[in-house]
């Protein structure tokens, strides 16, 4: 694997694995209430439904994290009353982690230059594979920041 692919998926298991840590270490009163202006499990399922929207180059692909409990529960423009249980967040997570494992292993350098359509099409702009690889780590870097903020703010040790 090329060196400057091996890092991007170095990141993105150890953010990765630290989103996933945090899910497991929130208290079950904590996790379905809002904190830090968003409810705890709707950022851990945000980054995830983001992270299958990052590694979807067919414009026309389906996103069935954004449609499981509707594009605006993954926007956080609504929530769901009861908050769903963390082992199904859980499994939807580690499925994603493999899609993203898969798509960094077949991927090359030289494929970073080449468009990501679907990045392109939804963000009205040339977006490249680079794009959405760098955009899928700091994305997922910047929720375990919001979610460790959370979780020291309730007395918790957090991950990061």
């Amino acid at each position: 694997m090329d060196a400057v692919i091996q890092c991007f998926k170095a990141e993105f298991e150890r953010f990765w694995a630290m989103l996933e840590k945090q899910a497991e270490i929130c208290p079950e009163k904590l996790w379905g209430q809002k904190a830090g202006g968003y409810v705890f499990w709707q950022q851990i399922w945000h980054t995830i439904a983001c992270a299958e929207m990052f590694i979807t180059e067919d414009p026309a692909g389906k996103l069935p994290l954004m449609e499981k409990y509707s594009r605006d529960v993954v926007m956080f423009n609504q929530t769901l009353e009861p908050a769903p249980d963390k082992t199904e967040i859980l499994a939807e997570a580690g499925r994603i982690k493999t899609r993203v494992l898969d798509y960094y292993d077949g991927m090359r350098t030289a494929d970073l230059e080449r468009e990501h359509p679907s990045m392109t099409r939804r963000l009205g702009r040339p977006q490249s594979k680079q794009n959405a690889a760098l955009a899928l780590i700091r994305h997922c870097a910047y929720h375990v920041g919001c979610c460790d903020a959370v979780l020291r703010e309730h007395g918790l040790k957090g991950v990061y």
